[in-house]
């Protein structure tokens, strides 16, 4: 009986004891967060799941959702919610106490208003019941806001290669660096330029310098926070045409004639605004009694009072003539319009008695007291007939050449005279010469054979001429080849180790299509071959590797899907401050990539290679290949070919045999090959002074549609290799910051077998 009584005692005990508790913990939840100084027990208190922030949706330039995702327990129920926002701009931070029901699947949209557009902010969040324990803070989420497109509102100083664009932006920014992004259409490419400007107010001037003279462009922005890649979307679009640099040449005046005489006169000619120029003239002069015209060129500096005079001689006594003038900038090959003509007549010889001769296969008319002297020198009275497919006999520059009748004057203008040119060094004896052949013909030729070929030396002669046909082939082969490797760091080696690759297959097939991506040097712009590509998807697991070819290019064809790329070269490291680059076009910045079904990943990716002094590289490069070293290796098989070939003909004039003939009919083929159908593979760039300009741009555009169609860069010895289709092309080439020479230069160029070779001075 008394056990019951202590058993009964303990359990209302412990009732009591637990009444007390729960009063306690009501008590401390009932407080509104004052300390009661009561001590409880905290293993009783339910304190509330951590809340998950699922996404953040509907972002705009200052509002977006928050979805939060509370315990299980807590759905359909009204929640108290507290959002901390951190602005990572400016480092406030706020925080937004909100109140609402969550749904059956226990969650609830937040509402976040009043942010800065273009700003990064990082949210969390916790929630309680009305009156309860608050959860944990969610896991940190950040997002950054929408920025509004800029407004282009005009371009303003146009000149021949830049402009300057006006944009107004939001005023929010301003106080701040932003990154803006100017996307240039026109001159046959589209490009985007970027530059960081700190913003001291809405309105903000961009100036877009290397564009072409005389060219359409068309230009739109957009812009972000500095270094963070959030960019707006772009602004509208503004056309303008630059400047052109093409200077219209004013048509020429014959202002008067002097100094006429029976066989010249001077042209005074007016150039407006020239004066003080060195220009080129090109003087018609026609004889208005046969009809004949010729031209007449010079290369004159203007004098004062923008007048030239043009000295015309070789005229015809008593003739009448007519006269135009036609002017270019010296060099250039764009001409003036002929001046209107003028005629004068040169004087009979001082007005005495006259007579026709035919001198030189001319009609001139001289006074009856030179009649003699043209006698002597071949001429005849009368008037030559009309025979112009007659040829004359002239010199002209030191060379006897045959000439019609029509084009005789034109040349006597220019310094030819009748008849064939002398011979340097004086008269040859005949005798002298008939003394030599006889020596000739004495000379036993069993004599000359022991001297220089005797029967021992048969076979050595031999070995010299096949060794001379082994050199003389590869010398060929080696000439004809692309000699562009050795002249980048580790690209020879690299070259063979990626042979390998693809000879295992380690490395894939690329597709038929031309849609690879190319890993550049970002200085030079010189593809870079055996680099490592890792494909990676977004949890970071590794989809593929391959390794880019001798010409920079790789490619990756895989699942639709977003990827991540890693890329490993020795020495060199990624650049990610740009999305674009003028020759390459998009450019991969560490964000994600999507590919789409049955498309091959093709982002080309820029790289710099550390420490390097590109410029120093070049001139060592440069030394390296005009050392003698390298001028005897460059020699060595051309020097073994012709002292092979000379072997060949001794040793086949002394010791005819099938054999020696087959050896002779190689050599023969081989100089024919090297001299008419060998074809050097590239083009290369020098300076006037010879000196090869590395990593130049060499671009080809469409002779129709100057759209752009091809580029190459030169190597450290200024040679590039561009292949292409057949046509004619306009082309272009600039030098590179890098390579220390600044140049650009337009022509055109011809090709006929898929290869560019334009060799360019600048």
């Amino acid at each position: 009986m008394t056990k019951i009584f202590k058993g009964l005692f303990i359990i209302f005990m412990c009732l009591i004891v637990s009444h007390v508790m729960m009063d306690s913990v009501l008590a401390a939840s009932d407080s509104g967060g004052q300390n009661l100084g009561v001590t409880v027990d905290n293993t009783l208190v339910v304190v509330p799941a951590t809340p998950i922030i699922t996404s953040l949706d509907n972002i705009s330039f200052n509002t977006l959702d928050l979805v939060v995702e509370v315990g299980s327990g807590y759905a359909n129920e009204e929640l108290n919610f507290v959002v901390t926002i951190t602005n990572t701009v400016t480092g406030d931070v706020e925080s937004v106490n909100y109140t609402q029901n969550t749904n059956n699947d226990a969650q609830t949209t937040l509402g976040i208003v009043d942010l800065d557009p273009g700003t990064e902010y990082d949210f969390v969040v916790r929630y309680a019941r009305v009156g309860g324990v608050y959860s944990a803070n969610s896991a940190q989420e950040s997002v950054v806001t929408l920025i509004d497109s800029p407004v282009l509102e005009s371009v303003d100083a146009i000149t021949t290669e830049s402009v300057n664009l006006n944009v107004i932006i939001d005023p929010v920014f301003m106080g701040y660096p932003m990154d803006f992004v100017v996307e240039i259409d026109g001159g046959g490419s589209t490009y985007t330029v970027q530059m960081t400007k700190n913003i001291t107010g809405i309105n903000v001037d961009l100036q877009v310098d290397g564009l072409d003279a005389g060219t359409d462009y068309t230009f739109k922005v957009k812009y972000a926070r500095e270094n963070t890649l959030n960019f707006s979307e772009y602004s509208n679009e503004i056309a303008i045409t630059t400047e052109s640099d093409e200077v219209d040449l004013e048509k020429p005046v014959i202002d008067d004639i002097r100094n006429i005489t029976t066989n010249s006169m001077d042209i005074i000619v007016e150039v407006a605004s020239r004066g003080g120029e060195n220009l080129d003239f090109v003087v018609n002069v026609t004889n208005i009694a046969t009809g004949e015209t010729i031209t007449i060129d010079f290369n004159e500096t203007v004098g004062g009072g923008d007048l030239v005079t043009l000295g015309i001689g070789g005229l015809d006594p008593g003739t009448e003539y007519e006269f135009s003038v036609k002017y270019s900038t010296s060099g250039s090959s764009e001409y003036s319009d002929y001046s209107s003509t003028v005629r004068a007549t040169t004087n009979y010889n001082d007005g005495g008695p006259t007579v026709e001769i035919c001198f030189n296969e001319s009609t001139v008319v001289i006074a009856e007291t030179e009649l003699q002297t043209y006698l002597d020198q071949g001429a005849t009275v009368g008037v030559c007939s009309l025979d112009d497919n007659k040829k004359i006999t002239i010199c002209h520059n030191g060379n006897t050449i045959s000439i019609s009748r029509n084009a005789l004057q034109a040349h006597l203008n220019k310094g030819a005279t009748i008849g064939e040119c002398p011979i340097s060094g004086g008269s040859v004896d005949i005798d002298e010469i008939k003394d030599i052949i006889t020596i000739v013909n004495n000379i036993d030729k069993d004599e000359i054979k022991d001297i220089i070929a005797p029967e021992e030396k048969k076979k050595t002669y031999q070995k010299v001429a096949v060794a001379g046909i082994a050199a003389g082939t590869t010398a060929a082969l080696a000439s004809s080849a692309i000699p562009l490797f050795a002249t980048m760091p580790g690209a020879f080696g690299s070259s063979i180790f990626l042979q390998f690759l693809e000879l295992f297959g380690i490395m894939g097939r690329r597709k038929e299509e031309r849609n690879w991506g190319v890993v550049f040097d970002a200085d030079t712009h010189m593809p870079i071959p055996a680099v490592k590509i890792v494909l990676l998807d977004q949890m970071g697991k590794e989809m593929a590797t391959t390794y880019s070819d001798k010409g920079g290019r790789f490619g990756f064809l895989v699942s639709a899907g977003k990827y991540v790329i890693d890329v490993f070269k020795k020495d060199y490291t990624v650049v990610k401050d740009a999305s674009s680059d003028s020759l390459y076009g998009n450019v991969y910045n560490g964000q994600s990539v999507t590919i789409n079904e049955d498309h091959l990943m093709s982002s080309n990716i820029a790289m710099k290679m550390e420490g390097m002094n590109w410029q120093e590289y070049a001139d060592e490069k440069v030394t390296q290949y005009n050392s003698k070293w390298s001028v005897f290796k460059k020699y060595f098989f051309d020097v073994i070919y012709v002292i092979g070939f000379g072997a060949t003909i001794i040793v086949t004039y002394f010791y005819p045999s099938i054999f020696n003939f087959v050896v002779l009919g190689i050599y023969v083929s081989l100089f024919l090959f090297q001299r008419f159908f060998k074809k050097k593979k590239y083009g290369s760039i020098k300076t006037e002074k010879g000196k090869p300009v590395p990593f130049a741009v060499v671009k080809l555009y469409d002779k129709e549609t100057n759209e752009k169609q091809n580029f190459a860069v030169t190597n450290s010895i200024g040679r590039y290799y561009l292949l292409t289709e057949n046509g004619t092309y306009n082309l272009k080439a600039q030098g590179q910051p890098v390579s220390g020479v600044q140049f650009e230069k337009k022509g055109s160029v011809k090709v006929d077998d898929g290869i560019v070779r334009k060799d360019l001075i600048v």
